[in-house]
């Protein structure tokens, strides 16, 4: 028996006593518009992040990465806007490497996005690309010493920030773009602050 026919079976199992899988198909969870995306690999990169991570969240299961998944008027099909080294882009999902890829972790808020607010991050996401947006490189440094010496971030803070972003700063600002301080200090957030937001749920 192949894994999907042996996936199916447990789904379907699971189903018929009464717990439902509406995001979920034999090949992983199916995200839709507004998911947020934590993800990990086996890189040099994400291993390091990885590293701090676990110091800062006191925790083993840790992310280095993190997207949004968003819908662009006019275009059809999902679309990941994430900031990579050569700065936020949006690219087509199924594109993104991120489809039933067992590294990556749905959230999606407890109180769910509007329409209206999911417009604005598709908003949002669509003016980080009219500019040049690059990555700020400098935020390891920035993220290692607040988490070294448990002093406040000492980067750049405000809309000075949004100049030059990292990944998870850009997923802040998205969600700020949508729910004005649904994170506080978007521009020193890390993936575990999105992992422990209590505002945020994983998918499952």
């Amino acid at each position: 028996m192949n894994n999907n026919m042996e996936i199916n079976k447990w789904i379907n199992y699971l189903k018929s006593i009464g717990i439902k899988f509406d995001n979920i198909t034999s090949e992983g969870i199916q995200p839709k518009e507004g998911y947020i995306g934590l993800v990990k690999n086996n890189s040099f990169i994400s291993k390091s992040i990885q590293l701090f991570m676990r110091l800062y969240s006191k925790k083993k299961n840790v992310y280095s990465h993190s997207f949004m998944i968003i819908t662009i008027p006019d275009k059809l099909g999902l679309y990941v806007v994430e900031a990579v080294d050569q700065g936020v882009h949006i690219i087509p999902y199924g594109a993104s490497g991120y489809m039933h890829n067992p590294n990556v972790k749905y959230k999606v808020p407890v109180k769910s996005w509007t329409k209206s607010e999911l417009n604005k991050i598709s908003s949002a996401s669509r003016d980080f690309t009219y500019v040049v947006t690059r990555y700020d490189f400098m935020n390891f440094l920035y993220q290692a010493a607040m988490i070294v010496t448990s002093k406040p971030w000492s980067g750049p803070k405000g809309l000075k920030a949004k100049t030059r972003t990292y990944c998870s700063e850009t997923t802040a600002w998205l969600c700020n773009a949508a729910r004005k301080n649904f994170f506080k200090e978007p521009w020193a957030i890390n993936p575990m602050d999105i992992d422990l937001n209590k505002q945020l749920k994983d998918v499952v």
